[in-house]
């Protein structure tokens, strides 16, 4: 399979596949909403930064510090919560075990309900449908190879997770019926 390049910049790039994923999955957020996933995903991919701590200690951090850094704190657990909520299938090809979704899920929605306002009470209330997002956005963008499709296979037997299972529908391999 030919790869191409392309010369839109990351901004465009995921403004354009997270409304499209968005849009598939029957989710409506505010524009601020989506302005905000689209700056955290573009601002993933210029530079990660490492964690000495785990997101549960972050957030415990968090709730004992100053009203400015508790801010920062949460955004960090949020937003982190919210990547690998939207990516852990990807991190699940490696060899190391999955994390745990449903506790990224809860820990990123309870740091964005803390901070409250715009646009993370949105956020806190539709995580798990945004990280959908993410993971149809993910999925559809980077599966390109048959050992991708393979590896997502075997990952939908174990896990039988909605979006690997659409996924996989739409390349034409369809997961056995009542699995």
């Amino acid at each position: 399979m030919e790869k191409r390049i392309s010369h839109e910049l990351p901004s465009d790039f995921f403004q354009k596949n997270l409304t499209r994923a968005l849009q598939q999955d029957q989710v409506s957020i505010e524009p601020y909403t989506e302005y905000y996933v689209v700056q955290l995903l573009t601002t993933e991919v210029v530079g990660s930064h490492s964690h000495d701590e785990t997101l549960g200690e972050v957030f415990a951090h968090a709730l004992r510090a100053r009203p400015g850094e508790r801010i920062r704190l949460l955004r960090r657990v949020g937003d982190c919560a919210l990547v690998v909520g939207g990516l852990w299938w990807e991190r699940s090809f490696r060899p190391r075990r999955p994390p745990h979704i449903e506790y990224y899920t809860q820990l990123g929605s309870m740091a964005y309900r803390t901070i409250g306002g715009a646009p993370f009470d949105e956020m806190a209330s539709k995580f798990q449908s945004i990280a959908s997002a993410l993971a149809r956005m993910s999925t559809d963008t980077r599966l390109v190879t048959s050992n991708d499709l393979f590896r997502l296979y075997i990952l939908w037997s174990q896990t039988h997770h909605e979006f690997a299972a659409r996924a996989l529908a739409q390349r034409g391999l369809i997961p056995p019926q009542g699995a």
